[in-house]
């Protein structure tokens, strides 16, 4: 790994970004708790990892140029697929209301408060089908805050000084004591630039990346002792209430990566890895999505006649008829289908604006 950022594509990271995004839809199936617990503690910080890797060097952030031309970059990946995916299910919200999908009802003024949240990258207090977006939107200001100390300082050292100090007082910050709006918009942000920072310390530098190699042991304990821990559904609260917990994460968190990056390295030679290397390569989708199409699914099961609890379908609780693990399997290709329609439809639009 010491010659990590030297290639163009890491396939071992695609891998990894596919392992994360599936850890992030079977999170979110009624998956035994032992698991639950591992998967919200590692993925959302994996994904920062990987973005803090393969960011790109701080001479990119030096000049004007190089400090506008990536923040457009990052419009363009981040700020167009959040409106892309976003917007549609906002303007067919009523739609969704009329076959029984979503809960309320929007008024006109809703309607345009609901898209001006939207256009901030916010999910606003009414549509609750977007919860998994705060991502996009996080990973976006995280990139921009390390970026603008980058193009300030002009000083490696400095800027990576800077946002892990700021990031791990926002870790171990208890983030409930904040108004919502700060939450959102700086401490989960800050959250996400420690991990995007530390990322660039110790994994672009390979005098650190042997540190952490001890972290290994920590995360092979804690996975064995988690299965014999009495863990109930109400402790996995316990991972977003800041305190010296979040010192350990980082650490199981780091040591996972390794352990993924190795493994990884001997899954790559096989046939069977293409298909991860593919959803490594495209988790927006995944991501934006998963959680509608659970969704969706449970509706159309509830429709065909089978006993679940139509009032819980909006709060992420599924079904119990099908396995979790089936579940999460069966959401994957809709979500790819419904990534299919969205882009086809934009293309359409962007064709007809240009006629």
């Amino acid at each position: 790994m010491g010659d990590i950022i030297k290639k163009t594509r890491i396939e071992e990271l695609d891998i990894i970004k596919c392992i994360a995004i599936l850890m992030v839809v079977f999170g979110h199936t009624l998956c035994p708790v032992h698991l639950k617990v591992l998967f919200y503690w590692v993925h959302m910080p994996l994904f920062f990892l990987l973005s803090g890797i393969t960011a790109p060097d701080i001479n990119k952030y030096s000049t004007r140029g190089g400090y506008f031309g990536f923040i457009k970059k990052r419009i363009k990946t981040l700020y167009v697929p959040f409106i892309e995916y976003a917007l549609p299910f906002v303007l067919f919200h009523n739609a969704l209301f009329a076959l029984g999908i979503d809960p309320n009802h929007f008024s006109s003024k809703e309607y345009v408060f609901q898209i001006i949240h939207t256009l901030l990258m916010t999910n606003g207090p009414s549509e609750v089908h977007l919860g998994a977006f705060w991502f996009l939107k996080v990973l976006f200001l995280a990139e921009i805050i390390y970026a603008t100390i980058a193009y300030i300082s002009h000083n490696q050292k400095v800027t990576n000084g800077i946002c892990i100090i700021f990031g791990l007082i926002a870790l171990i910050a208890n983030k409930g004591i904040f108004p919502h709006v700060l939450q959102g918009n700086v401490i989960m942000p800050l959250r996400g630039l420690f991990y995007y920072t530390i990322a660039q310390v110790i994994f672009k530098d390979i005098r650190w990346k042997k540190i952490w190699y001890i972290s290994i042991p920590i995360v092979l304990w804690w996975i064995v002792e988690s299965f014999t821990a009495p863990y109930t559904e109400g402790n996995i609260q316990i991972l977003s209430i800041c305190s010296l917990n979040s010192i350990y994460q980082i650490v199981f968190t780091c040591g996972l990566f390794m352990i993924l990056f190795l493994v990884s390295g001997y899954l790559k030679v096989f046939k069977t890895s293409s298909w991860m290397k593919w959803m490594g390569r495209n988790t927006i989708p995944l991501y934006l999505l998963h959680q509608i199409m659970f969704t969706f699914i449970s509706f159309i099961i509830m429709k065909l006649g089978y006993d679940m609890d139509g009032a819980t379908i909006v709060k992420n609780r599924f079904i119990t008829c099908i396995p979790w693990w089936a579940y999460g399997i069966l959401v994957i290709p809709c979500c790819y289908l419904v990534q299919a329609i969205i882009s086809r439809g934009f293309n359409t639009i962007k064709m007809i604006t240009k006629l």
